[in-house]
């Protein structure tokens, strides 16, 4: 996965995002793949909100992140989600397939993955 949040901070370069936005994004991505519990490619919608209103371990000031903060994290998980599972270049495929024999039975496992995906962050609220 971290391949996938690599290559996506090359896109957010490539778009000529501010150097700050590109290492904020990355660092949330990471951060969401490590805490859910099979990674940010296999997560569920309900397992994006209950991480978007988990306490943070670095949250100083209070237990639970603000309503900016979710606002924020479930803008990023959004984007990287569509850039992601982009149809005309389904990225998470290609990541997933790469290094596996059985290409058939993976191809369908990268599919329904793929499809959780793009439904969980189509899911998430814009503010939350």
């Amino acid at each position: 996965m971290s391949d996938l949040i690599t290559d996506y901070e090359k896109h957010l370069r490539r778009l000529d995002r501010s150097p700050k936005t590109v290492a904020f994004y990355t660092r949330v991505l990471r951060q969401a793949d490590r805490d859910l519990p099979m990674g940010l490619c296999s997560a569920t919608t309900e397992e994006l909100e209950d991480w978007l209103f988990t306490p943070s371990p670095n949250r100083r000031g209070g237990p639970q992140r603000g309503k900016t903060t979710r606002s924020h994290y479930s803008r990023i998980l959004r984007g990287f989600g569509k850039w992601a599972t982009d149809p005309k270049r389904p990225r998470l495929a290609v990541q997933e397939l790469l290094g596996h024999s059985d290409i058939g039975m993976t191809r369908r496992y990268v599919e329904t993955n793929r499809d959780r995906m793009a439904a969980a962050v189509a899911s998430l609220p814009v503010a939350v």
